[in-house]
């Protein structure tokens, strides 16, 4: 089991996703911020809730052509 705090795993600057943001865009956020979530704020600013990438791994890109 590993030992530490949560302050010594966390990401200190924090990556916001608008609600209405591409499936592409979040991707590509993730992957320059190097994260695996990111919060999603609504309209406000209020967090709305969180995107994983197991998030989107279940779903496919509809933007992607096949």
């Amino acid at each position: 089991m590993m030992s530490g705090t949560v302050r010594e795993a966390m990401t200190e600057t924090v990556i916001s996703v608008p609600e209405r943001a591409t499936f592409t865009d979040i991707v590509r956020l993730m992957h320059g911020y190097r994260v695996s979530a990111m919060p999603v704020t609504n309209e406000r600013g209020t967090i709305v809730g969180v995107v994983s990438e197991a998030d989107l791994l279940l779903k496919r890109d509809p933007e992607a052509s096949v």
